[in-house]
């Protein structure tokens, strides 16, 4: 229930942290998210599509939130997105 409880936390934390940014921070902020989710959901589907050929991959969420949240930031440090 732990890691639960921090995804609750973080969804929440992200959600009061936009409704404080203007118009412009909001604008530079979402290519971040984008990006962060569309690399995740091509490495999940990777890893899913390794997993049915055979291949064992152990703990296969943690790369995938990884590589997420690293394209997410990566992302808004190109695109010059507020800090949190």
């Amino acid at each position: 229930m732990l890691p639960l409880l921090f995804m609750v936390w973080v969804v929440i934390v992200i959600v009061l942290r936009i409704r404080q940014m203007d118009e412009y921070q909001v604008k530079l902020l979402f290519p971040g998210l984008a990006v962060g989710f569309t690399v995740s959901m091509f490495a999940a589907i990777t890893l899913g599509t390794l997993s049915a050929a055979g291949f064992s991959v152990p703990n296969a969420g943690w790369p995938v939130a990884l590589i997420g949240i690293l394209s997410w930031e990566f992302t808004n440090l190109i695109t010059g997105a507020p800090k949190a």
